[in-house]
């Protein structure tokens, strides 16, 4: 349920920037950073240390958990990133003039599909083709220090992938490599997996929290929140004291509170979590097609400019939560079963664990 919210985040953040497009036709400003929609990645981050160490929590030590964590985590994210993906393709080749960052570069192509992050030729932003994939660029890199840990006990493996995490940030810090690849994976935005990994581990062990302290929890973690100043690419640095830091103890609420794993939770959020990967990925095309619909049919002129903006955030939600369980649905659920199937054909037990980054 928390991914469903983490996800709706993003789609609002993206959505007042469409907001912003059209009203700038127009000759007037808005500020879309009102909102601080890009706290739903953090949220993700972190949510895809805890489950990793939760999912594999049997793994840890075992021959071959390496190699069968890779492999499911490339079958369960690179399907539809990589549908996607060839989505924008299509998009640059056919109609480049509604695409504003798009690229004919053939190598930024290919670092795209690979997860491997490179420089956009169009602005320098470390972005992919599809350029909310940077998420996954950083959830790959967490992957690979994950499954390197898989080889030792969870009681070494936990301690060391933190370890490692900080280290690499710490590094970053110290030297400021000019390198763009070694910028981008000591990046402080990492931690936030760290964050979650430790708290998984915390999880395993059995410590919980008394539910009397949920809401003093989320009270605080929303404070914080909505006293972050706005974001901004010279205060990126700070995010994860922003944003990491509210996200932290939301997590801890939801996953430590005493009880809370055992009491009903509406099903149309659980099943909004459960395609919010999809959601995340598709939102940007459907707010596009939106945006046009909505300017060809006047209907800023029909809400009004005061009305207009939240008018529009709310059919974005609506319309894009649709597409998004659609696509999960019908495109993501097959393609996923289809790639585990070429990939790993060793009996499964459970299905894979779906990727909590996905920023979110």
């Amino acid at each position: 349920m928390l991914r469903a919210f983490a996800a709706l985040f993003v789609v609002v953040t993206h959505a007042l920037h469409e907001i912003g497009e059209m009203l700038a036709d127009r000759g007037m400003q808005f500020d879309d950073k009102i909102y601080p929609g890009d706290f739903g990645v953090d949220i993700f981050f972190i949510i895809s240390g805890f489950i990793m160490v939760f999912v594999s929590r049997d793994a840890f030590g075992t021959v071959g958990a390496s190699w069968t964590f890779v492999v499911r985590r490339v079958a369960r994210v690179a399907p539809l990133y990589w549908i996607m993906t060839l989505l924008v393709v299509a998009i640059v080749t056919l109609a480049p003039q509604l695409m504003d960052n798009g690229t004919n570069d053939l190598v930024h192509w290919l670092a795209s599909f690979l997860f491997f992050p490179v420089e956009r030729p169009t602005d320098g932003l470390i972005r992919p083709l599809l350029g909310i994939g940077w998420t996954l660029q950083y959830e790959m890199s967490f992957y690979f220090l994950f499954a390197i840990a898989l080889f030792w006990p969870i009681k070494r493996a936990v301690p060391g992938v933190i370890a490692a995490i900080v280290l690499i940030v710490l590094a970053g810090l110290l030297l400021q490599p000019a390198n763009a690849q070694l910028k981008f994976w000591s990046d402080p935005i990492m931690l936030e997996f760290a964050a979650g990994v430790g708290l998984g581990w915390v999880y395993l062990k059995g410590y919980r929290i008394a539910h009397q302290r949920f809401w003093g929890l989320m009270y605080w973690g929303l404070l914080i929140l909505a006293f972050a100043p706005a974001f901004t690419e010279e205060r990126e640095i700070w995010r994860v004291v922003f944003y990491g830091i509210p996200a932290l103890i939301i997590m801890v609420a939801c996953t430590l509170t005493e009880g809370l794993d055992r009491r009903p939770l509406p099903n149309f959020l659980i099943s909004l979590g459960a395609s919010s990967y999809a959601l995340y990925l598709t939102h940007p095309f459907v707010l596009g097609v939106l945006k046009v619909i909505w300017m060809k049919l006047g209907i800023t002129d029909l809400f009004g400019l005061n009305l207009m903006p939240w008018a529009f955030v709310g059919v974005s939600l609506v319309i894009c939560a649709v597409v998004g369980h659609g696509v999960h649905l019908l495109v993501e659920n097959p393609a996923t079963r289809l790639m585990l199937s070429i990939v790993d054909r060793r009996p499964r037990t459970a299905n894979p664990a779906s990727p909590a980054g996905s920023a979110n």
